[in-house]
């Protein structure tokens, strides 16, 4: 925006008979430029799950983060609840349901479900094909008994956010403690990268949780080596 200067003229006076010219004076504001510029950036959108640490039973277990491995070797009734523990990270910062991920806001769920079933269970599978003994994942049995097992539990990660604390949730299906590898796809876990501080919705960035896998030999397996493998998947929650 320009603005003018004001001129202000004083024209002269008649003082008694004598004709006494007073000095013209003018005034002038300063002139003032103003000028506005636009910035405008742009968040690229991101739906992140990754797993971002690995832990083990140390002397019981190994990792391979080539294979994305855990294993171990057992004599019967050994046992660990720490076969291995995963982190997984969930990033979602969408706020418009006009993009392909949809509207984080609603939150976000993790389900997981087992490659190998049999009978309604996930199972451990041997890798010898002479072997018919399978290991399966039934909750029923403890891990300290006497039948071979595995199974898995959520560990939420908390985090402190403008002095306000945020926790993933294990879901009622029992993930807060030991419970079956599911053998159908089954949402174990949820959250939102989006909670409400001060009454305003606020994004608090990634959350994160843990999956943490126990095994025993028990009393009943075949002697052999066994695999299971789970997968997990992100799913943002629609309205």
């Amino acid at each position: 925006m320009l603005k003018s200067a004001r001129l202000v003229i004083c024209s002269s006076v008649l003082l008694g008979a004598s004709l006494v010219a007073l000095p013209q004076a003018s005034f002038a504001d300063r002139a003032l430029v103003q000028s506005s510029v636009n910035v405008a950036a742009t968040v690229d959108g991101l739906l992140g799950f990754t797993a971002t640490n690995h832990e083990i039973d140390t002397g019981v277990t190994t990792y391979d983060s080539s294979t994305n491995t855990y294993s171990g070797t057992f004599s019967l009734m050994g046992s660990t609840n720490q076969f291995g523990i995963t982190t997984y990270e969930v990033i979602c910062n969408y706020l418009s349901s006009t993009t392909y991920a949809g509207d984080c806001s609603n939150g976000w769920t993790v389900s997981a479900v087992s490659t190998n079933v049999s009978g309604g269970y996930a199972t451990m599978n041997p890798s010898d094909p002479n072997n018919n003994f399978k290991i399966k994942s039934d909750a029923t049995n403890a891990l300290s008994g006497t039948s071979a097992n595995w199974l898995m539990k959520i560990v939420p990660i908390s985090k402190t956010v403008s002095g306000s604390t945020f926790a993933p949730t294990a879901t009622a299906l029992g993930y807060s403690d030991f419970n079956n590898v599911p053998a159908t796809d089954t949402n174990v876990v949820s959250g939102n990268t989006f909670r409400t501080i001060s009454g305003d919705s606020t994004y608090i960035g990634a959350e994160s949780f843990k999956v943490q896998y126990g095994f025993t030999a028990g009393m009943d397996a075949v002697a052999g080596t066994y695999s299971g493998e789970v997968t997990y998947t992100l799913h943002v929650n629609t309205n």
